[in-house]
């Protein structure tokens, strides 16, 4: 699948709109219903729904664990873990530009002083 992106207003009549997937549903409405388990989720029978932890952090700590126990994992909790690694890759580079930042910041005040 290939995705372009083109700016509004570089051709005549496109403006932006609201993306959507072949279910006609916004990536935000995808992502609420993550929460909940999917329809076809294959989830052991009888056994209660599994949470996957909001902080990514704690997503990763628990995911690794499940693996290591040996755990079978729906498609919709590998999708929902999926979602929280991106996350936490995010906050890593985040973290990792705001120190470079200091630390740029702080050479220039030892060189100016």
């Amino acid at each position: 699948m290939i995705l372009s992106v083109k700016r509004a207003g570089m051709v005549s009549g496109v403006g932006v709109q609201p993306m959507s997937g072949a279910s006609g549903k916004s990536f935000q409405e995808v992502m609420r219903s993550l929460d909940s388990p999917a329809a076809g989720a294959t989830q052991p029978t009888g056994a209660p729904p599994v949470r996957v932890p909001e902080d990514p952090f704690l997503a990763m700590q628990d995911l690794a664990r499940r693996v290591v126990g040996g755990e079978n994992l729906s498609s919709h909790e590998l999708l929902v873990y999926q979602v929280r690694a991106g996350e936490f890759g995010m906050n890593v580079e985040l973290v990792s530009k705001v120190a470079e930042s200091v630390g740029a910041s702080l050479r220039k005040l030892q060189n100016q002083g």
